[in-house]
């Protein structure tokens, strides 16, 4: 079992490495579980529109990129802010780089949460703007908190989000993530849009057809042992 097609894909790119019998079962996401934690304090943002990024800070996250995307938006006079949620080695270098934008009050690094998700619920958009990535649960999680997500179209995410349906998928690369992210702060039919096709996020990723997946999987592989 492969947690992704982009994985499998990446094994046969780098590896040469083949498995025909192998099948992709995706992880689970308990959304019930998300909804259930979102509601168990009050987050209230100072300055809305409100963005929300979950990551560990490391170079590859690209949330360098995404400070230089916030200051071009507020330098445009879209009134927004920014919210990362996630601790890392970058912090410290991302908090010297809010100070020299001038962005200390609109660009908030909120380090680890234990439970982000009220933060999430609170929040008018999420963004994420990774260079790399594998199959990122939250972009699940969050689509189940029926968030507008814009992310970059890396690793397993196209997997999970359908362009201009369910979520916005972008290039690593700083204009891209702001003309969308700008497009979020203009055109709210595409708001509208985008978050009415989260709805969907119980049926995209409904776990008892993963279990059931799985169950079969094992059944088939118990049959070809007694056969």
């Amino acid at each position: 079992m492969i947690g992704s097609a982009q994985t499998r894909k990446v094994i046969d790119d780098c590896y040469k490495v083949k498995y025909p019998k192998s099948s992709v079962i995706y992880n689970v996401i308990k959304l019930t579980e998300v909804r259930k934690k979102a509601e168990e304090f009050p987050v209230n943002f100072e300055t809305r529109p409100a963005y929300i990024s979950i990551g560990r800070l490391h170079t590859r996250k690209g949330y360098a990129t995404l400070l230089n995307v916030h200051k071009r938006l507020l330098n445009e006079n879209l009134t927004h802010s920014i919210s990362v949620i996630g601790g890392g080695f970058e912090m410290e270098n991302l908090r010297k780089q809010t100070q020299e934008l001038g962005v200390e009050k609109t660009f908030l690094l909120l380090d680890s949460q234990k439970n982000p998700w009220p933060y999430v619920k609170a929040a008018d958009f999420f963004v994420l703007p990774s260079k790399s990535e594998s199959y990122p649960l939250t972009i699940g999680e969050v689509m189940g908190l029926h968030k507008p997500i814009i992310s970059t179209n890396v690793g397993g995410i196209p997997e999970m989000i359908d362009d201009g349906k369910d979520g916005i998928l972008v290039n690593f690369d700083e204009d891209e993530i702001f003309e969308a992210m700008k497009t979020f702060l203009t055109n709210p039919e595409l708001v509208k849009k985008i978050t009415k096709g989260t709805k969907n996020a119980d049926q995209k990723f409904d776990e008892n057809k993963i279990y059931q997946q799985i169950i079969e999987i094992f059944e088939k592989q118990y049959e070809e042992l007694i056969s």
